[in-house]
């Protein structure tokens, strides 16, 4: 938990001051006059940053792994078992955690995203990062109330907040799931249904 807030703010400091830093410190110009398209220029600050995302990720991995071995031994790294086609099938504990943590990322970079389209639009890299990471906070409140159930109808699953956990989607099997589905929690939309909308939002904010 403290390795994937501390990535999430890196993010999201990142993102919030990529547009908005070259505009405010003028290195903007040198950009715009440079014989490169703007829209290269703005995919490698996209790439730069999904490649602090994956490195960030698999180092908040073995970071995880690490301590769990050494407080609790490498058997306290359970596999997840899963049912495919009728048949039980197993994932390594160490692939499971490392899909763990990219799946987690999925919704990371839609804050990064906003808080791009923030550095674009204010110009200000306070006010981009600021607005972000208040996001990123009443998003994790409004969750808690669409699975407790209060929040209820089929609008609820078109707001940006429903799908910014997917980690029972892509893992049904799990623990976590098998709780919050005996708990009686509301579950979410479809895996498919949700990539889908956080790819159109995505795409929506980079342009």
């Amino acid at each position: 938990g403290i390795c994937n807030s501390f990535l999430l703010f890196v993010l999201i400091i990142l993102a919030g001051g990529c547009i908005s830093t070259d505009i405010q410190t003028g290195a903007i110009k040198g950009l715009i006059i440079a014989p490169v398209k703007r829209s290269k220029i703005f995919f490698a600050k996209i790439l730069s940053l999904l490649t602090v995302g994956l490195v960030g990720t698999l180092i908040c991995a073995g970071v995880t792994l690490a301590a769990q071995c050494a407080f609790f031994g490498f058997s306290s790294i359970s596999p997840y078992v899963y049912a495919f086609s009728g048949k039980a099938h197993e994932l390594p504990g160490v692939l499971y955690l490392i899909a763990q943590m990219l799946v987690w990322l999925i919704p990371v970079l839609l804050i990064a995203a906003f808080a791009i389209m923030l550095s674009a639009v204010t110009r200000n890299t306070g006010v981009a990062i600021g607005v972000s990471i208040a996001a990123y906070f009443v998003s994790s409140g409004a969750m808690s109330f669409i699975s407790m159930g209060i929040l209820k109808g089929e609008w609820v699953k078109f707001l940006p907040f429903q799908h910014m956990d997917l980690t029972a989607a892509f893992f049904p099997y799990s623990i976590t799931s098998q709780i919050l589905d005996a708990a009686g929690f509301t579950t979410g939309p479809s895996l498919l249904f949700s990539l889908v909308y956080l790819g159109v939002l995505i795409l929506c904010l980079g342009y």
